[in-house]
């Protein structure tokens, strides 16, 4: 992954957890300000959706969504007072750690030898296995 996406990716968490603060202050969409700022989710998949072009689907989402995840719960400890027992400290650390993993073991810039367009199966080449009719769909749409 380069540097520039990887910094469109933090900033869509960024925006996600923006997002889940401002739902949690919004209390249920009854209090204006709070409901406004929940446009967070939609700068989150957009600038999601622009780091996509450039790296692997399955990485960035778990990054995206772990992380995220993450900082909902940090965000909910210090801004509401939120709890955390044991299980749950182990669960996010559990989380992180997943993400560590992926960012260092996973060769994700070598899925479809670093090229993000499409799956191969949409740029003439064939799969053989299950998901045909998926690749198949992808390719047509």
């Amino acid at each position: 992954m380069n540097l520039g996406s990887m910094v469109i990716l933090f900033l869509a968490i960024l925006g996600e957890v923006v997002g889940t603060v401002a739902l949690k202050a919004s209390d249920g969409f009854a209090r204006l300000g709070p409901s406004v700022v929940v446009v967070g989710y939609g700068l989150s998949f957009y600038l999601l959706a622009l780091a996509l072009k450039q790296i692997p689907l399955g990485v960035p989402y778990a990054i995206w969504s772990g992380l995220g995840t993450a900082g909902a719960v940090v965000a909910g400890i210090l801004l509401w007072r939120e709890s955390l027992n044991l299980a749950g400290v182990v669960g996010i650390l559990l989380i992180i750690a997943g993400v560590v993993l992926l960012n260092v073991f996973s060769g994700a810039s070598a899925h479809w030898g670093g090229d993000t367009r499409a799956p191969p199966a949409s740029r003439g080449r064939s799969f053989s296995g299950p998901l045909d009719g998926c690749q198949a769909l992808l390719a047509a749409w």
